[in-house]
């Protein structure tokens, strides 16, 4: 039999266009253009991406494309996702405030946070729900990489279950 061909899935969300109060920015969308050039000039034809710009980077429109994109990647394949956009921090909820060190959970800024959409407020996206979505792509038997080009992505794909050293000012 022939080597096994690996297949690339990247998953690529650039936002600029936030809406208000959340502040607009420069460059986001042409670093993700760039990682897609980067990409296509430096992987075969096996090259399967999906990119979210401003208004099509929505929470439902990327869970959507970790399911049913990424995780088409099976063993040997690679998944790659990449966000540049906002980045933030909210209190840790009561059930996993044990898990943060600083009490708090990092959030990505997806286009509609901060919204109501069909009645319900579109939360900023934590990094637990980030973490979830990654083990499911990565039971399939891909490698898994991510970059997240925002603010607080330090703790944007720790394992929750370690524990982690935080510092806190004091105030």
């Amino acid at each position: 039999e022939g080597a096994t061909r690996r297949r690339v899935f990247g998953l690529l969300v650039g936002i600029d266009a936030y809406l208000p109060p959340i502040n607009p920015l420069w460059g986001c969308r042409n670093d993700i253009a760039a990682i897609e050039q980067y990409l296509r000039a430096r992987v075969d034809a096996d090259l399967q991406l999906c990119t979210l710009y401003d208004a099509e980077a929505t929470r439902d429109a990327v869970v959507a494309a970790f399911r049913d994109h990424l995780g088409r990647a099976g063993p040997g394949d690679v998944a790659l996702f990449v966000y540049a956009g906002h980045g933030s921090e909210e209190p840790a909820p009561v059930e996993i405030a044990h898990l943060e060190p600083t009490g708090r959970i990092q959030t990505l800024l997806l286009h509609d946070c901060g919204r109501r959409v069909d009645g319900r407020l579109r939360r900023a996206f934590a990094d637990k729900e980030l973490a979830v979505l990654l083990a499911e792509v990565a039971a399939r038997g891909p490698h898994v990489a991510v970059i997240l080009d925002c603010c607080h992505s330090g703790g944007g794909t720790r394992d929750p279950f370690v524990g982690v050293r935080g510092w806190v000012p004091d105030p």
